[in-house]
Order: C-alpha cells, then sequence, then structure tokens
C-alpha cells in the first residue's frame, strides 16, 4: 500500500493498527515506498513494514505534550534512514533488534544476515532463527544503556563495600594485582585522568 497520503502527517501523532499485539503509538518520523518510521516512547524507533499495516489511525484534535524530551534524555539510538526495507535491515546488520512488535512471533536477537528473502538473527546466544522478511511485520533496535548504567552502579556499590575483594584462599597473589590493576582502568573521571 501507497502511504504518501500520509506526507502532511509527518512529524504528528499517529496509531498503526486499531488494537492488539501489534498496535503501535508514536510520531509519524519517514515514510518509504515500503515502510515507515515511527518514534515511540517505550521503544524508540520502529521501523514498519507497509504491506503487512491494515490501519493508520491519526487523532482528530492535536495532543499538547508538555513534557517533550530530547533524544538525549529519552537514551534512543538515532534513526537508520534506507530508500527500502531490505537495505534498512541491512543497515541494522550486527544490532540487537526485536523483530514483530509484540504477539507469538516476537523475536529479540542480534541480525547476524539479510539474504534475498529473509534474515538470520542469533536467538539468546543458542539459536539461529531464519526469519522471512515477509513476514516480518516491524523491526526496532533495543537500547541497552539504562541497563548498562545500573550493572556499573551495582559494581560501584559492591566495590566500596568490599564485595568485590577475592579471597586470599582462591587466588595468587599475581591474579589479585592483576584484578586491582582492572578495576583501577575503569575508575576514569571526567578530566581523563585515570583515579
Amino acid at each position: 500500500m501507497n502511504f504518501s497520503f500520509l506526507m502532511n502527517s509527518i512529524g504528528k501523532k499517529v496509531q498503526v493498527e486499531r488494537g492488539g499485539p501489534d498496535k503501535l503509538e508514536g510520531k509519524l518520523v519517514f515514510i518509504r515506498p515500503d515502510f515507515l518510521i515511527l518514534e515511540t516512547e517505550q521503544n524508540g524507533y520502529v521501523y514498519v513494514q507497509s504491506r503487512h499495516i491494515k490501519t493508520v489511525s491519526e487523532p482528530v484534535i492535536p495532543e499538547i505534550q508538555a513534557n517533550q524530551v530530547n533524544m538525549e534524555e529519552k537514551n534512543i539510538l538515532p534513526m537508520v534512514e534506507a530508500e527500502d526495507f531490505t537495505e534498512l535491515l541491512r543497515k541494522l546488520r550486527h544490532r540487537l533488534i526485536r523483530v514483530n512488535h509484540g504477539g507469538p512471533n516476537v523475536i529479540q536477537g542480534v541480525l547476524i544476515e539479510v539474504g534475498d528473502g529473509s534474515v538470520t538473527i542469533l536467538h539468546q546466544m543458542k539459536d539461529f532463527v531464519h526469519y522471512p522478511i515477509y513476514h516480518i511485520r516491524s523491526v526496532t533496535c533495543i537500547y541497552k544503556k539504562n541497563e548498562n548504567k545500573q550493572n556499573e552502579m551495582k559494581q560501584d556499590s559492591s566495590r566500596d563495600r568490599g564485595l568485590n575483594e577475592l579471597p586470599e584462599s582462591n587466588v595468587s597473589g599475581k591474579a589479585r594485582e592483576t584484578s586491582s590493576r582492572r578495576n583501577e582502568c575503569f575508575k576514569i573521571d571526567y578530566s581523563g585522568r585515570a583515579r
């Protein structure tokens, strides 16, 4: 389906699908011949393949968003631009993605390969899943920055309490020395000097 009639809706809030697991709400950012790009609050940029879209709705009365936050505060990856959906998938190679928004066919993993009619996704570091491109409804890049920050904060608090210290009986002196040097490498203040 050609969505050129939505050109005047770029930058406005839209809803793709009326309900169910494939329902998406967000700002329409980009229109290509075979996919749309929505910026959503929950998932950042979502790339929706046009052939699977049944409905697109716009609110009659535009919503005033008083709490708009810039992209850096939302931790959204930059938008990937492509001429068609296959090129988009090729540009997403080696990234952590979610295929389809919800329902039984949602899968999350690293996009390994893009072939003529299918993609290969490394799922949970255990399985290679081959997914026909035709059946991909949407693709979202997964952003894990917040999770990494939380892990760093946990490690810092553990180090402060001495929980990262290894027992003397289990580790030789050389290993303890290497371990403490490794921890020092990650302590960098804003001036760029190691502490």
